[in-house]
This record gives structure tokens, C-alpha cells and sequence, in this order.
């Protein structure tokens, strides 16, 4: 994999997606990998809480 990351910063160039080269398998199982992963086992919420902001009153 480092040879290959080299050659491609040395001489950049088109992505060879073809199976059958070694780029195309290593892209192929990068790719794999991204969507076999599972979901997050935690959520974040998204709230913002800002010192300055008024606040209301009941």
C-alpha cells in the first residue's frame, strides 16, 4: 500500500477502479470498508448553549 500511495504522489493520475490492478483492489476494499460500517452507538445532540442568549420566563 505505501508503494503504491508513493507512485501516486510521485505521478498523479486518473483512478484505475479495474479489480484487476492493484489500485482498483485497494480502492474497492477502502470502499468495503466505508459501508459495512456499522452506525454510531451514540447519537450527539445537537444543542448550543450560549451564556449571553436570554431566557425565557415562565
Amino acid at each position: 500500500m505505501d508503494g503504491l500511495l508513493e507512485q501516486k504522489f510521485k505521478n498523479p493520475s486518473v483512478a484505475n477502479w479495474d479489480e484487476t490492478s492493484k489500485e482498483g483492489q485497494l480502492l474497492q476494499t477502502i470502499v468495503d470498508l466505508l459501508t459495512s460500517e456499522p452506525p454510531p452507538a451514540v447519537q450527539v445532540q445537537n444543542s448550543v448553549t450560549c451564556k449571553n442568549a436570554p431566557h425565557k420566563r415562565s
